[in-house]
């Protein structure tokens, strides 16, 4: 450090007014530094839990849709019983049902009802069953109708009801269909979830009214069950966004604080709800924001001691001389902390700088000093620009302070929180921070979230990220082709083997995808059994089917499972050809509506659809 000049004595009332001020800047930037490392780090722990919740309330309504929708097609089974044209089509429909109500699984049953002149649904001699008559005027219309929670007067038990009505072949109503669901029986689908100590899972109606709910560590119990007690933070969310969002409250029944996110099961009036512990997720920030508050509570008594200090030096009237090189030695040990690297430029070129820096640059003790500051920069726009607008701060008499990626001795890049200060006409003082693992730890969370967890393809947000970074880089006139793909034969292998098997078909057909597409091209999985296809390396509408053609070849080919079973599924894709210049909504429209029209030709084949161009905005 250059040897400092001797400074006239000021008067004591400023020198004191001056240590104060120079306590609350430095103790402000220590804690506005604490205070923003537990913003950032509570808000990246949050988004990751809602990310989590979210995939979670997803991954369970389509489950929920999956099993209801069994359950729908039994019923429509019985109802097409009554219609076809028997003597006793009651008595056909009560066969039907006795030999498709296994198909129900658990603890569910299926019922028969015929009605009275007024149309009233009443019971018939045997098939009363337990909490049945509870649920018989269920079905007011045509179509399905699902049932709020109801509870058994016998056994006190909770279930829903689906029912159908029951009509002849005229149309005149017979009676009513009623499939009767335990509530309990959704419990199952629950205990599957990994929601840590403090998480909950429940379904709801559309009215809001419990239906089931499932806690860890918590008993089965009916605690709740019925009543549309729920948050106002919820009920404001619903207004905003029926279909899906996420929110963070209090539960009323147990008064733990969650991160939920909720999630319409897209053919029925129910809600999945799913919520992971607050405490739980904010653990981590808050042990990190109490580290943090220790050490800049300990530099903070650092400088208070030093000011205290130089004030009672000043005050015995010392000589000028001898006080100031007595606090430049104090001031040196406190600036060799193993932290905050700080660094003395003059004319951009350093004339000291503390052990921390040359630690978190891979340089040896005093290398850096009298080097030009450029060598710590990734290039020389970076450099210009950090400099440029710091001297331009200097001069306005503002400190300055920005985050940017700068370069390590050996090449490697690192994110660095760098703050500066003016302390002489050509001199300055700079504050460097690693914040590299924190830079890191977003980028990663960011990826995390433009990917589908099972297949490993990207997702819609990956989806929209590619197009965002690949469209400008080629010629608007270049020939592009989307495709919709939808595997054929995949719902049965589901049913019959299990979503843990449907799960395997799905990271097949997922590699198979990879593997198989050309540089420039990219698979994405968009949920469920359905898969999209960007095509950018093809020359035309030919190519493009010949592309699609063929994977379709390698899809269908035989899959052996992991637990032993081979199984086949096809794939029907509707193909929509344009350029890199038309509006993606477009071709991705079109290319839907041709896989519902490949779907409605018979299934495993190839059309092309039709889009209306519209240049991107």
């Amino acid at each position: 450090m250059e040897r400092l000049k001797p400074h006239p004595a000021a008067p004591l009332r400023r020198f004191a007014a001056w240590l104060l001020v120079a306590n609350i800047v430095v103790d402000g930037a220590l804690l506005g530094a604490v205070w923003q490392n537990l913003v950032l780090a509570r808000a990246s722990n949050q988004r990751l839990a809602e990310q989590a919740a979210q995939n979670l309330a997803h991954s369970l309504s389509l489950d929920i849709d999956s099993d209801l929708q069994i359950v729908d097609r039994v019923l429509l089974a019985v109802t097409r019983a009554t219609t076809e044209g028997s003597n006793d089509p009651l008595g056909r429909a009560r066969l039907e049902a006795a030999r498709l109500e296994p198909l129900l699984g658990g603890n569910a049953s299926l019922h028969v009802s015929f009605t009275t002149a007024r149309d009233a649904p009443v019971s018939d001699g045997d098939d009363v069953r337990p909490c049945t008559l509870a649920h018989r005027a269920v079905a007011t219309g045509d179509g399905l109708t699902v049932s709020a929670p109801v509870q058994c007067g016998v056994s006190g038990d909770w279930s829903i009801s689906m029912a159908r009505r029951l009509t002849d072949g005229q149309g005149r109503p017979l009676g009513t269909v009623i499939a009767v669901l335990p509530t309990l029986q959704f419990r199952a689908a629950f205990k599957a979830l990994d929601l840590g100590a403090q998480g909950a899972v429940s379904l709801r109606s559309d009215d809001m009214r419990l239906i089931a709910r499932y806690t860890p560590g918590e008993p089965p119990s009916p605690k709740g069950v019925g009543s549309n007690a729920v948050s106002e933070t919820l009920r404001r969310q619903l207004a905003l966004a029926p279909g899906q969002g996420s929110y963070r409250s209090t539960t009323a029944l147990d008064g733990i604080e969650r991160i939920n996110a909720y999630r319409r099961v897209s053919a029925y009036p129910l809600t999945v709800i799913v919520g992971v512990g607050a405490e739980e997720v904010l653990l981590t920030s808050s042990a990190e924001f109490r580290r943090d508050l220790a050490v800049a509570a300990l530099v903070m008594w650092a400088m208070a001691g030093l000011s205290i200090h130089l004030y009672r030096r000043h005050r015995a009237e010392r000589q000028a001389r001898d006080a100031t090189l007595r606090v430049a030695r104090e001031q040196e040990l406190l600036l060799r902390n193993e932290l905050v690297g700080m660094a003395r430029l003059q004319h951009c070129q350093t004339t000291w700088t503390n052990e921390a820096l040359a630690l978190m640059f891979g340089y040896e003790s005093q290398e850096l000093w009298d080097t030009p500051i450029r060598l710590l920069y990734l290039d020389d726009s970076s450099y210009r620009e950090v400099c440029d607008a710091g001297y331009a701060a200097f001069r306005a008499g503002k400190l300055f302070r920005t985050q940017l990626q700068m370069r390590r001795k050996d090449g490697r890049p690192v994110w660095v929180d760098l703050s500066g200060t003016s302390v002489g006409e050509d001199e300055s003082l700079w504050m460097l921070a690693d914040i590299d693992a924190l830079k890191q730890s977003e980028e990663e969370a960011l990826q995390l979230s433009r990917l589908d967890m099972l297949t490993g393809l990207p997702n819609r947000r990956g989806l929209e990220a590619w197009i965002a970074e690949f469209m400008p880089r080629r010629s608007p006139s270049d020939v592009m082709a989307v495709a919709y793909m939808d595997l054929d034969g995949f719902k049965p292998i589901n049913d019959a083997l299990g979503h843990d098997a449907g799960d395997e078909v799905l990271r097949i057909v997922g590699a198979r995808l990879s593997s198989a597409l050309r540089e420039g091209d990219l698979a994405v999985r968009l949920g469920g059994d359905e898969f999209s296809l960007t095509l950018t390396s093809v020359s035309g509408e030919q190519e493009a089917t010949a592309v699609l053609h063929r994977l379709r070849e390698v899809i269908s080919r035989p899959m052996r499972l992991s637990g032993g079973q081979s199984i086949h599924v096809d794939v029907s894709v509707g193909l929509a050809m344009g350029r890199i210049g038309d509006a993606i909504s477009q071709l991705m429209h079109a290319a839907d509506e041709a896989l519902y029209a490949a779907k409605r030709a018979g299934k495993g084949r190839v059309v092309i659809g039709v889009a209306e161009p519209d240049k991107l905005q």
